[in-house]
Parts: structure tokens; sequence; C-alpha cells
């Protein structure tokens, strides 16, 4: 068996010169089939005990701690490099049952993971194809691993086809994602010992508090929820001027409402309802 590392180009590309360590002949680009830029932002396989250490720095940007973690996956085959990137070219594209195809993002370990969630065993059987074990690291910072499981099941042909079901979870499972960036776009302070795992468990309250009422606010509403939550580290519920705003930012679609609470909060340090100290 043999170890290769895979980085994902387009999120390690501010973390370690990926093109040069293509250029240069010291890693194999997946996509090189598709011209120079893709080569360079697709994935990226080196052997293990070459690949330059990533370790996150102790002041590193939000990005970069996400490019490290996200970015990089351990790989162990009995196969050349050359079949393992052949291989990993023939799992780019998923195809729906209406015909549709989407380019699969599997070097960004968070793709991978929501992926493995909606197929069934051929379907992980194909994906793994000649990869015995794939390891990354969650949005917990936890180690995982997944494995070819040994005369149990034949893998299900290539390219692999989603089911609408399949679909419309992976969409769910995308949605606290999509919702994240747009909180941390719109000004949300994360908390310096916040997990991935503790800020999207934050943001899918956000979208439980707007869907559960059954009300039709839009996603600029879910976004503003989120920035309170992500704030106030959850905390926003227990102020009693946080319904208020919440009922109209739901009722008239109008994110302002939480905003202005906010700013508000923030500026009386009522954030849990009562007046906090320094």
């Amino acid at each position: 068996m043999t170890d290769w590392v895979m980085f994902d180009g387009a999120l390690m590309r501010d973390e370690i010169d990926v093109q040069h360590l293509v250029q240069s002949g010291g890693a194999v680009a997946v996509y090189a089939d598709f011209g120079e830029e893709a080569a360079a932002a697709g994935p990226v396989l080196m052997p293990a005990d070459l690949a330059p250490s990533v370790r996150s720095e102790p002041r590193a940007s939000l990005a970069s701690l996400r490019a490290r973690r996200y970015g990089r996956a351990a790989l162990t085959t009995d196969v050349t490099v050359e079949e393992l990137a052949a291989h990993l070219r023939s799992i780019r594209s998923l195809h729906t049952a209406d015909g549709q195809r989407f380019f699969f993002r599997m070097a960004d370990s968070r793709s991978l993971e929501m992926l493995w969630t909606v197929l069934d065993e051929q379907q992980r059987g194909a994906l793994l194809g000649p990869v015995a074990a794939w390891s990354f690291t969650d949005a917990s910072g936890v180690s995982i691993t997944f494995s070819r499981q040994q005369d149990r099941v034949s893998p299900a042909p290539l390219p692999m086809r989603l089911t609408d079901a399949a679909l419309h979870r992976l969409t769910e499972l995308s949605w606290p994602w999509q919702l994240l960036v747009a909180a941390e776009d719109a000004g949300a302070e994360i908390p310096s010992d916040a997990s991935d795992r503790y800020l999207l468990d934050l943001v899918s309250e956000a979208t439980r508090m707007v869907r559960e009422a059954g009300a039709q606010a839009g996603f600029a509403v879910e976004t503003s929820l989120a920035v309170a939550l992500i704030t106030t580290r959850g905390t926003a519920s227990q102020n009693p001027r946080f319904a208020v705003a919440l009922s109209e930012a739901r009722t008239a679609n109008r994110p302002d409402a939480i905003y202005r609470w906010l700013d508000e909060a923030q500026g009386a340090q009522l954030v849990l309802g009562v007046a906090q100290t320094a």
C-alpha cells in the first residue's frame, strides 16, 4: 500500500505553491486534462512523505484555517499514481435523473463528507474504487476515514447517478455552509474559539427559526438571524426584545429588524437581557 496526500489546489493556493509543485514534477495534477488553470485549481496528488507541511499557525486567518483543514486529505491505495488519478477523474462528475451533470469537488473534504452521506453502499464502493482508505478532518476537527469494504458489495457503475431524493438531501446538507459564508460576509463576529461545527449548528438554528413558523422570509432574513446568533454566541433568544425583532423580520421579510436589534443590544450590552459588565 502507498500513502498519498491530496490537496485542493484552489483552497490551498495561498498555503502552498501548488502550481510550482505540479510544474516541477513533484505533484500530479488530477485535472491536467482540463488545462493549466484547472490543473492548479483541482485535486493534486503527492507522496505522503514528500508533501509539504501545512500545520495551522496560531494567528492564521479563518480562511487559512479552513483551507488547511478541508483542503488536504490522505489516500491509501495499492495502485500506481496514474491509476489513482484516472479513478479520481472518473468520479468527478455526478449525474441526476433528469440528465444534469455536476462537478464533484472531491478534494474539499466538506463536499466529500456531504456526498458520502447521501450515497448507498454500492455508490460508496464506486467512489472509493482502488482507494483502501480516504482520511480527512471534519468540521469538528475530528479525523474521519472512509474505508473500502472488501467483497461486501459490487460497486455501482460510473458515472455516479443521484436520485432526486439524494440530490435534495445534498442540497439540504450544503445549506448551512452557504448560510455561514453569507453571515460571515455580512459581518458576523466569529468567536476566536468557535469550531465550524458550533457555527454550523448556530446557522442551522437560524434556518429553523424562520421555517418552523411557516414564514416566507427570504435568505436575507436567515442571514441576519445567523449573524445575530453567531455574534451573541447563541444567546440572542434570551433577550426579550429579540422576540419582537424576530417576529417583525419573519412576518414582514425585514432583515433590518434583526440588525437594528443587534446594534442596540451590543450598544447597551443587553445581549442576555441584562446589563453585562466588562
